[in-house]
């Protein structure tokens, strides 16, 4: 059976809620604020889906790696949210990316892959890296073999669309294999250039298809999904749905 455990959150629910704000005659600036808020919601649902969607194509009917989308997670006062999760046997992680799909990336001399936005995507990744090794381990999620946990061996990936463009900063080095192309990044799995261990040490670290399957069910159920109350937030009711 495939294993792709979640999909994309379509933010349905909260969409309608800001149409019928916008149909409730707000004042022209709350107005402006409700149609922005609508915009960033389909400009951050459209790159996520389409990622989701060659992931997909691709894994669909594999045993081997389980795939997580829009996986929204809370510790304490810490949250994470991550794209997409794609989980292998020996529990090698990507935690990939994809809100560059469309814009790319420039990649400067100061950090491959660095973007306009205040937190550069790797150092981001580093971020939830940290932050999900802690989570499985802290709720038990680990699969065990002696006693003894089998940790994830993590990778980030920035995951652009095939015709995406990236630029190169001026002394001509080249981005790390952190910042790919969907195709280019599917290519090292049909090629067998994927993180793990060889040798006895990499089969004593897989697990089976129904413990990946397991394990991944369970972190998804732990998804909270994030909810913004608009008419709270502007101070307006939203007129009825016609139904």
């Amino acid at each position: 059976m495939p294993m792709i455990i979640k999909g994309v959150d379509q933010h349905a629910a909260e969409l309608a809620v800001i149409e019928r704000l916008l149909l409730s005659e707000p004042a022209q600036a709350t107005r402006n604020a409700l149609q922005a808020e609508r915009s960033t919601l389909l400009e951050a649902l459209k790159p996520r889906r389409d990622a989701c969607c060659y992931l997909d194509n691709y894994f669909c009917e594999s045993d081997e790696w389980a795939v997580i989308h829009d996986l929204q997670l809370e510790m304490g006062s810490h949250a994470a949210h991550f794209d997409h999760l794609l989980i292998g046997r020996q529990l090698e992680t990507y935690v990939i990316d994809s809100r560059y799909y469309y814009s790319g990336l420039a990649c400067s001399d100061g950090e491959q892959g660095e973007s306009h936005h205040d937190v550069p995507p790797l150092q981001r990744a580093a971020r939830q890296i940290r932050f999900l090794r802690h989570y499985l381990e802290h709720n038990g999620l680990l699969p065990s073999r002696l006693g003894v946990n089998i940790r994830p061996l993590f990778r980030p990936v920035v995951l652009l669309a095939p015709l995406t463009p990236l630029s190169h900063p001026a002394s001509g080095a080249t981005p790390g294999e952190e910042v790919m192309r969907a195709d280019r990044f599917l290519r090292t799995f049909a090629r067998g250039k994927v993180a793990g261990v060889k040798g006895l040490v990499g089969m004593a670290r897989q697990v089976s298809t129904a413990t990946l399957r397991e394990l991944s069910t369970r972190l998804a159920q732990r998804h909270l999904p994030r909810s913004v109350d608009y008419a709270a937030r502007y101070g307006l009711k939203p007129k009825a749905a016609v139904l």
